[in-house]
């Protein structure tokens, strides 16, 4: 892992790995979400804030998804960060996230907690699964901090969730849909208050 990045402008801190996963199940994982589309089940979000598709449905996961979803969540991030976190197994907001050409996430901040177990999320982290991803097709996840991911095979971006984590997923105006697995850790213990209980948009 890289060494927590920030660029002076707030207090996020980041966590970047290229290639941390077997490459022939990333590979694998990315062929069967194309070609298992039609049968995972989705939650399409379509909104002025955001255009997108997210499965948190375990059970219609292709095998490799499946497998690749798992071992993310086995990541031990307490070690990585110093934070005493728990994965969220349950994908609640999380799981498998397709978005096709002309879909976006504007700026915002994520939900500060856990909607029903009420746990604080202090961690978010996606891996991107395209191979062949080129400049020109959008799709990067952007911070306002100014730091900018291009989709990457195989390439994990971990942030933590805090108040200076405002970031958005740049309009997709490739051909092909951009796939990512998205986790969450949260505190272990619930919280008395909750102070955000869903995306808060920006803009």
């Amino acid at each position: 892992y890289r060494q927590p990045g920030g660029n002076g402008k707030n207090n996020m801190r980041y966590w970047v790995q290229d290639n941390l996963f077997d490459v022939e199940l990333v590979k694998q994982a990315e062929a069967e979400f194309a070609d298992a589309a039609g049968l995972i089940l989705w939650s399409r979000y379509q909104q002025a804030q955001q255009m997108k598709k997210v499965s948190f449905a375990w059970h219609s996961y292709p095998s490799a998804c499946w497998q690749l979803m798992l071992q993310l969540l086995r990541l031990d991030m307490p070690e990585l960060t110093g934070l005493d976190v728990v994965p969220d197994a349950g994908l609640w907001g999380a799981g498998l996230c397709r978005m096709d050409t002309g879909d976006f996430v504007k700026p915002h901040l994520d939900a500060s907690h856990h909607r029903i177990t009420r746990q604080e999320r202090k961690l978010t982290a996606v891996l991107f699964l395209n191979d062949g991803w080129q400049d020109d097709w959008g799709g990067y996840l952007s911070f306002a901090s100014g730091v900018s991911f291009r989709p990457t095979q195989n390439k994990l971006v971990v942030f933590e969730n805090t108040e200076d984590a405002e970031h958005k997923v740049t309009s997709v105006t490739g051909p092909e849909a951009r796939k990512t697995l998205t986790a969450f850790w949260y505190a272990k213990e619930p919280s008395a208050e909750v102070h955000r209980p869903q995306a808060q948009f920006l803009g």
